[in-house]
């Protein structure tokens, strides 16, 4: 058989126009398995390469052929592919955007070797099961904390983290007026998680809940104060960088790892670009309760697409190996899905505790068919809310009515 990758890095001009093409088999050949993937960071090239070597290793008569596709992009192109019936063999996915292609999905109960379909971390599973389908594998989790900068904070004569968002604005103000930096906390205001991450942020803090069925619920109340303290945040008190609504989640995250901003919320693979930063990890602060936002991506199956079950479940069973697993979660600075993964020394150290920690408690964005439209008319209300076009009362509303 012949040993070769296929690794193209998708532009939003080829999203619209549908052109992620993959690489083509020779006649008589078994076509290659098209694999989609999240562009999480620079080392995705190298992963793609050792991972399509080590495959061509195992000498199966064919190889993948994988696709980095940049985050923002990814559920668009899917979309894409999909209504031109094109879709990828395999593609990552949040276990958010389940119930938008539930339907289109295999069930891969059956497909992955058992001790795979059986070896998820319980509120893991759940998360990939529709319909009573496992529909997906999980490979990453992540839950999310507050960091701050310790250093920062001592200048400013601040002993510990913020409990609560008042804590908060208080210490950003006050590191703010100690040190003279613009930022007293890094807010996302554009791309994937502007809503999504942090409206549940301070909506979960307050006790709101979204409900347990397809239809969304909003808690007017848990809406309110949350947005209040957004709101406080971006322009009452002014605490956030200048203009949230052009920095996306790298902006933020580079700016505090750069000690530009002294603190901001994000998940574990932060950890791996503080360098010398003396960075600390705490919960997210509280309003009336305390909570925190977990997130899982998973592989997914297009039941549409050409490869066959057996393919899908050689190729599913190899990216969850352990050998090919660990190394990749390591590389984004993800927790693993597989509680198989969880004793390995790689998740042991301290500074993944707080994380590790969180996952049993932590809650996940609802699995309804809601959910995707939601998160656009959310990203959008949120943006209006940072610029001064909608009080908070006004995008609660918004988000009501967008639940009619």
């Amino acid at each position: 058989m012949r040993a070769r990758s296929c690794l193209a890095l998708a532009a939003v001009a080829a999203v619209g126009a549908g052109t992620l093409a993959g690489c083509s088999a020779d006649p008589g050949e078994t076509p290659d398995v098209s694999i989609y993937v999240f562009g999480y960071d620079s080392g995705m090239d190298q992963w793609v390469e050792d991972t399509t070597a080590a495959f061509d290793d195992l000498d199966l008569g064919y190889s993948l052929d994988i696709t980095v596709v940049p985050p923002n992009d990814l559920q668009q192109t899917l979309t894409t592919r999909l209504q031109g019936g094109t879709p990828p063999d395999i593609t990552s996915a949040p276990t958010a955007w389940i119930p938008a292609y539930a339907d289109s999905l295999r069930d891969l109960s059956t497909i992955l070797s058992p001790d795979l379909a059986e070896g998820f971390a319980p509120t893991v599973e759940e998360q990939a099961t529709f319909d009573d389908r496992l529909v997906a594998a999980p490979y990453g989790t992540s839950t999310r904390a507050l960091y701050y900068n310790k250093d920062l904070f001592a200048a400013a004569g601040i002993d510990e983290p913020p409990a609560t968002w008042d804590e908060l604005i208080s210490d950003a103000q006050a590191v703010k007026a100690s040190s003279g930096l613009d930022a007293g906390i890094g807010v996302q205001g554009t791309g994937n998680e502007t809503f999504a991450a942090w409206f549940p942020y301070v909506y979960w803090s307050f006790g709101g809940d979204f409900g347990t069925g397809d239809t969304i619920e909003l808690d007017p109340d848990a809406c309110l104060s949350g947005l209040e303290v957004l709101d406080d945040i971006v322009r009452g008190s002014a605490v956030s960088q200048p203009n949230p609504t052009s920095s996306d989640l790298t902006d933020i995250q580079d700016s505090f790892a750069s000690g530009q901003t002294a603190m901001t919320i994000s998940g574990p693979w932060l950890l791996g670009s503080l360098g010398d930063l003396s960075a600390g990890v705490a919960p997210i602060p509280a309003g009336s309760t305390q909570s925190t936002l977990a997130v899982a991506d998973a592989w997914t199956s297009f039941a549409g697409s050409t490869a066959s079950d057996e393919q899908v479940g050689q190729v599913l069973d190899f990216l969850l190996s352990s050998d090919v697993e660990i190394p990749f979660l390591q590389g984004r600075g993800f927790l693993p899905s597989l509680e198989r993964d969880f004793t390995d020394p790689a998740f042991q150290g301290e500074e993944f505790a707080p994380f590790v920690q969180a996952l049993d408690t932590a809650k996940f964005a609802p699995l309804s068919d809601q959910w995707a439209q939601f998160q656009v008319t959310g990203e959008s209300a949120m943006q209006s809310l940072y610029v001064g076009d909608q009080t908070p009362e006004q995008v609660c509303a918004t988000l009501a009515d967008s639940l009619t």
